[in-house]
């Protein structure tokens, strides 16, 4: 049987150095490894700069698709946060 791919949905964050990074917890990744599962991250399909400007555009079609596709790959979703 299979493992449950799990995906994580992340995002990308601007450091304190200014740099681009991942925003995702490790402890859900090994959280998902030691139940069982796959985690799969998965991270916004658009090239806009978050940090860089004030209002996030919509998702064009093909960007939707793109996301659809991914998460079809998926037994389970996390949403990070509170």
């Amino acid at each position: 049987m299979a493992k449950p791919i799990i995906g994580i949905v992340g995002r990308v964050a601007t450091s304190k150095s200014g740099d681009d990074t991942i925003c995702s917890w490790e402890e859900i990744r090994l959280s998902v490894i030691k139940n069982g599962g796959v985690p799969l991250l998965i991270l916004p399909t658009n090239d806009f700069l978050y940090n860089k400007q004030e209002e996030v555009p919509l998702l064009t079609e093909q960007e939707k698709e793109d996301l659809y596709s991914i998460v079809d790959l998926c037994d389970g979703l996390i949403f990070q946060g509170g």
